[in-house]
């Protein structure tokens, strides 16, 4: 026969669940991933979830707009139950939660203290953003996602920074 015995199929596929997703096929438990999209609407004021998992047939899952806080929505990254997205034009770091795919909703939101901002990269509870307008990288305090607060900067264009028209991070953060 091809079916293991039960012990062993046991041992070998404990029952467990990944966030609620799971198939069970002849005693067998599958896990099936879910894949969210978050996309930026530059000219749209938004952020639109999609469900990825099928890439073939991609579904609409929800979205939030906000003429304020989202005008020029450029670069995004989560954290948890957040996006945070760089309001480019409105000069605003913005928290979305999006613990309800389906209705997100803007919880909170920080002038960047730029003119404008351009991308953002998050490590633990600090973001990092780039700033066109101050020509450096933004730094914020992410741990209250409520009401984040600024930091400090790092500033300048020519030398020894060449920061002039900061608009692309990457961060790294290696431990010792």
């Amino acid at each position: 026969s091809l079916m293991l015995p039960r012990l062993l199929r046991r041992l070998m596929f404990p029952r467990f669940r990944e966030q609620g997703h799971h198939i069970t096929f002849m005693g067998l438990l599958i896990l099936r991933k879910t894949a969210t999209l978050f996309i930026s609407g530059l000219h749209d004021f938004a952020l639109t979830i999609f469900n990825v998992s099928d890439v073939n047939s991609p579904t609409h899952v929800g979205a939030v707009i906000d003429t304020t806080y989202l005008n020029g929505v450029w670069g995004n990254e989560k954290k948890g139950n957040y996006i945070w997205a760089c309001a480019s034009h409105s000069h605003y770091l913005t928290s979305i939660n999006v613990s309800d795919p389906e209705n997100p909703s803007v919880e909170g939101h920080i002038n960047s203290h730029s003119t404008t901002i351009d991308d953002i990269r998050i490590d633990g509870n600090y973001a990092f953003c780039a700033c066109i307008g101050e020509n450096g990288t933004s730094v914020y305090d992410i741990s209250n996602s409520s009401s984040p607060s600024y930091l400090t900067g790092l500033y300048g264009s020519g030398s020894p920074y060449y920061m002039a028209g900061a608009h692309n991070l990457y961060l790294t953060t290696d431990y010792c």
